[in-house]
């Protein structure tokens, strides 16, 4: 074994009716040859049927450190997807707000500039359909 491992996941089988149990092992010792798996209903089924009739297959050795890279890795990407549309949502909202401000400056400035009159509204023109008379 590799000395580097400090981890497995294995397989269980019971060789009597085919039920098989998956799990994991992390120990410092990675000669664990008779270890068949801790589980409740798999340490019932070794009483019942024995150890001889059960099979340990080692699924893949794994080192935690990894392991905690690889999922702290895939959480702050998963942090990322979730969380950006709200940082987005806000960066708009203030990049709008520093837009609207903007415009009021230069709102104020062009009434400095012209007067009053600027601000208020002509009156509404009559359009063509609207202004003729009934028959």
């Amino acid at each position: 074994m590799n000395p580097a491992y400090n981890g497995f996941i294995y397989l269980t089988t019971n060789l009597l009716n085919g039920r098989w149990y998956i799990g994991s092992c992390w120990c410092k010792n990675m000669d664990r040859a008779g270890y068949l798996g801790s589980g409740k209903l798999l340490t019932q089924a070794i009483k019942k049927y024995g150890r001889e009739n059960f099979q340990r297959e080692i699924l893949y050795y794994y080192d935690v450190f990894v392991l905690c890279v690889m999922y702290g890795t895939a959480a702050i990407g998963w942090s990322l997807v979730l969380g950006m549309p709200r940082v987005a949502a806000v960066y708009l909202s203030v990049s709008n707000e520093a837009k609207v401000q903007a415009m009021m400056r230069e709102q104020r400035r062009l009434i400095e500039e012209w007067g009053e009159g600027v601000t208020e509204m002509p009156p509404p023109r009559k359009s063509a359909a609207t202004s003729a008379k009934p028959a």
